[in-house]
């Protein structure tokens, strides 16, 4: 009775029975073994009772309700709100009336009159149907959620997935699948793999039948070619899947299409072959570094230069394989890639570097090393490109040591010049101050002047850092101040120099050197009286492409102007010529009313 009564404690039943004597029998059975009771005497009854009490856990439902609704539609009708377990209690043993409730439910029919053994029996037992067909509904359910989950898994899973059952059917397939292959689900659920694909080459359907033998099978960048000539490039992997008993359900086959990786690796190593022929192909070394200053690449004259090949060199720090020096100290020189880490700038060598190749050979270099950038700007790497300019070091070399003995031999000769200029001048002066004849020591004193003035310009020019040209405001005060000094009374005359910033040609700077020698000459002996002051000018004043040096003093003047432009003496005559071979013309100018003793200009042009 224990067993009896604790499959039934707390339960709730609903009894219906129009009979009120067999109902509280009934009743007061079931509640005496712990059951709670709900009663009914109609079929409508029935139903509004089951549903304003959800928690209802069995129905004892007579046949025969009276006039009314029977029992078999109530219990219908109450079976169609939910599902419970159901007995049917009737005096009737037809086997119509029997078939009649096996097709409304079959939990149990119990024949009226039965004892209350057979009656609790056919509860205990309606109550553990009813356990097992709701575990074994939660099961269904739950297989079927786990299947809907895989569905939903296999359909949105990122990469190609099929599975197929033993007959390689389609079972499921992802959105990627349908996608990479371009077919629809309509086209594969369900088909034969080989209907849907019928250009599978039969190296894929071996693998097929091995993996449906047990076997795990795959590959990388595996070609596949259609029937119209195109080629997807996949990755793949094949592997059966198992039963509950182990027994092998199908394959399931994991397909990535790698067609745009394929093509952008297909792109990337003919760049990188077209880099190589480009490196190959340069004259120069060029060596490229990752962001740690490691060699990553070098092109072949990068190679010989630094006695290394790239197997040897690759991932070692730049200077274990380009060793730099100075070439003057010997001492190491800074890493350039080092510096363009470190600044992210373009660098430099500095001069006179060379590079010790690995082989022993020692080559002067020039080079740059420049940063490598990402796309967003960041330095991953620096590229170093030098050659070999130990020719060009040796010729510049040479040719520097050829221009410092020029230099040498050419101050040497300067030297030698003007040594014989200063020789002549004092043979001059000294032949002047030998001769008895007035006439014969002036004319040589005036020769000496001339070559005095000569070695004057001479001096300024070999002292230039360019001898073509000659910057005449520097020339012109100191020239005239020499001049001067030549004759012990000079200090009786005052000079007035002004000359604009100008370079003149040496061949222009000798002739105008040589007419001021001239007129100032012929100012300190013949325009004034003995132990007079006076004042000298001189100017040189620039217009456009065009200069004018005017020369004039305070002294007595010249006579007339005719006289003078006829003068046949050597001074004028020397002044006329050198005023023509620097391109220019003299001018004589009239000075009467003015403090002018006398005015000279020539004009000439720049150049």
């Amino acid at each position: 009775m224990k067993a009896l009564s604790s499959a039934l404690d707390g339960k709730t039943i609903l009894l219906v029975e129009d009979e009120v004597i067999l109902a509280q029998a009934q009743q007061s059975l079931l509640e005496k073994h712990g059951a709670v009771v709900l009663t009914a005497c109609t079929g409508e009854t029935a139903i509004n009772t089951a549903a304003d009490h959800p928690h209802i856990d069995l129905v004892l439902m007579d046949i025969q309700l009276g006039a009314g609704m029977d029992g078999t539609e109530a219990a219908r009708q109450i079976l169609a709100q939910r599902e419970l377990p159901l007995i049917f209690v009737s005096s009737h043993t037809e086997p119509e009336v029997v078939e009649r409730t096996e097709q409304i439910t079959s939990y149990g029919y119990v024949v009226k009159g039965s004892s209350s053994t057979v009656l609790l029996a056919a509860i205990r037992m309606a109550f553990r149907l009813f356990a097992t067909r709701q575990s074994q509904a939660d099961a269904i359910r739950r297989l079927e959620h786990s299947q809907q989950l895989l569905r939903y898994i296999v359909e949105n899973t990122r990469s190609a997935v099929a599975v197929h059952d033993t007959e390689l059917h389609y079972i499921y397939v992802s959105r990627k699948y349908l996608e990479a292959f371009r077919v629809t689900e309509q086209q594969v659920i369900g088909k034969h793999h080989y209907e849907v694909f019928p250009d599978i080459p039969e190296k894929w359907r071996e693998v097929h039948r091995r993996a449906l033998a047990g076997e795990v099978l795959g590959a990388t960048d595996d070609p596949f070619e259609r029937l119209d000539g195109s080629i997807d490039w996949t990755t793949w992997e094949c592997r059966p899947w198992y039963q509950y008993d182990g027994s092998i359900g199908g394959i399931v086959v994991y397909t990535e299409v790698v067609n745009e990786r394929k093509q952008a690796e297909l792109r990337l190593r003919a760049s990188e072959e077209n880099l190589r022929i480009t490196l190959d192909s340069i004259g120069d070394g060029v060596i490229a570094t990752d962001q740690h200053g490691c060699v990553q690449r070098m092109n072949p004259v990068a190679e010989q230069l630094c006695g290394m090949p790239i197997e040897q060199a690759r991932n070692r720090p730049l200077e274990e394989v380009f060793r730099i020096i100075s070439s003057v100290t010997r001492e190491p020189s800074p890493n350039p890639v080092q510096r363009v880490l470190e600044t992210g700038r373009i660098v430099g060598l500095a001069n006179h570097t060379a590079l010790l190749s690995h082989k022993g050979s020692e080559y002067h270099i020039a080079d740059s090393a420049a940063p490598i950038r990402d796309a967003d700007g960041s330095i991953v790497g620096v590229v170093l490109v030098f050659r070999d300019v130990t020719e060009e070091y040796e010729a510049a070399a040479e040719r520097s040591r050829m221009l410092r003995e020029r230099e040498m031999l050419l101050k040497e000769t300067h030297h030698r010049i003007k040594n014989n200029m200063s020789t002549v001048y004092n043979l001059l002066l000294l032949q002047a101050d030998e001769q008895d004849d007035t006439d014969a020591g002036e004319v040589l004193q005036n020769a000496a002047g001339r070559v005095y003035s000569m070695m004057l310009l001479y001096d300024k020019l070999y002292r230039s850092e360019r001898y073509a040209q000659v910057s005449f405001q520097d020339f012109l005060d100191p020239l005239v101040q020499e001049i001067l000094e030549q004759f012990a009374d000079s200090r009786r005359i005052q000079a007035e120099v002004h000359a604009e910033a100008v370079e003149l040609t040496a061949r222009q700077a000798s002739s105008l050197g040589i007419i001021l020698n001239e007129l100032v000459t012929n100012s300190v002996k013949h325009a004034f009286e003995p132990y007079e002051h006076g004042r000298i000018r001189v100017s040189l004043v620039c217009s456009g492409q065009n200069a004018r040096l005017q020369y004039s003093d305070n002294g007595r003047g010249l006579p007339s102007l005719d006289a003078v432009a006829q003068s046949d003496s050597f001074g004028m005559e020397l002044v006329r010529m050198q005023a023509e071979q620097c391109g220019g013309q003299l001018t004589i100018l009239d000075s009467s009313g003015s403090d002018s003793g006398a005015v000279f200009q020539v004009e000439f042009p720049l150049g």
